[in-house]
């Protein structure tokens, strides 16, 4: 099936910053996604996908100005509705309530949606809100699943090196489920 992704800044700017993915590598690939459908307890749901159009709302795009040059294959696309409330009460930064206020107006026209999300708070919003939720690690991890990367522990040591946050279980699961324990 064909998918799209709405992206926060955190992954574009962590993945720019270690220059290791261009997540145009990404489109037009068939990956095979499992990840917790937490509105359905800890059932495991997997989907094959290929990313077709990478999605920023404009505060994403405002946080990733640094980026340059903006990748072409980057679409800024506005929220038409106002925010919910369910995203409202979160108190999520700016970036994270219009990836998720975004994701909930195009699922109304788009199937399969990838959310690329980094903020726990707003990964248990968006995965409560029944929305398929990935993270950097997790484009990482695809990567190298698909052949796009060969190893991921140099990486993932750039990214703590960049202060981006990996916690230590976090660190040896992602390592151990790419076989690099």
């Amino acid at each position: 099936m064909t998918s799209v992704a709405i992206a926060d800044a955190s992954c574009l700017i962590a993945l720019h910053q270690i220059t290791a993915l261009d997540m145009s590598s990404l489109k037009n690939r068939v990956f095979r996604l499992s990840g917790k459908n937490y509105q359905s307890g800890s059932c495991v749901k997997t989907r094959f996908l290929t990313f077709q159009s990478i999605y920023v709302p404009p505060a994403v795009m405002q946080e990733i100005r640094t980026v340059r040059p903006r990748p072409d294959w980057v679409i800024v696309q506005p929220l038409q509705q106002p925010l919910s409330a369910d995203v409202l009460r979160a108190s999520l930064g700016a970036g994270e309530s219009q990836v998720i206020g975004l994701a909930i107006e195009l699922t109304l026209t788009k199937r399969d949606m990838v959310v690329i999300l980094d903020d726990l708070p707003a990964r248990r919003l968006a995965e409560g809100l029944g929305l398929f939720v990935l993270g950097t690690l997790g484009i990482l991890m695809l990567a190298k699943r698909r052949g796009v990367i060969s190893v991921l522990r140099p990486l993932l040591d750039l990214l703590r090196n960049h202060d981006f946050r990996i916690a230590d279980n976090l660190y040896e699961q992602v390592l151990k489920g790419s076989g690099e324990w």
